[in-house]
């Protein structure tokens, strides 16, 4: 049962990151110039009612409330990085980890 929810939260997550690539290469085409979108502005684009509650806090609030190695370290790193890479890459590391394996002994 696991392995199902993780091969279909895999193949959304593939999915989203060719919806993100597309928008990436279209806005590229249309601009004459490569855009990379990150993910926390495609984020904030997309989904802008699930921070509406952390509007009045400011970076320094969220590094009280969250270990600053961690918010420095990873969480800034991750926002950063183009929204297909990251959708890609969890997707993949999903669909491989919910694959289907050979019950076969395969020594004999």
């Amino acid at each position: 049962m696991l392995a199902l929810l993780a091969r279909i939260l895999g193949l959304w997550l593939v999915a989203a990151a060719l919806v993100e690539l597309v928008v990436d290469a279209t806005r590229s085409i249309a601009n004459s110039v490569l855009t990379i979108t990150p993910l926390g502005e495609s984020w904030l684009a997309q989904v802008p009612s699930l921070l509406a509650g952390t509007e009045p806090l400011t970076p320094d609030d969220l590094e009280a409330m969250i270990n600053p190695i961690l918010w420095n370290a990873v969480l800034r790193w991750l926002l950063m990085l183009p929204g297909w890479a990251v959708f890609g890459v969890v997707g993949f590391a999903l669909l491989y980890a919910g694959r289907r394996r050979d019950e076969r002994d395969p020594l004999a």
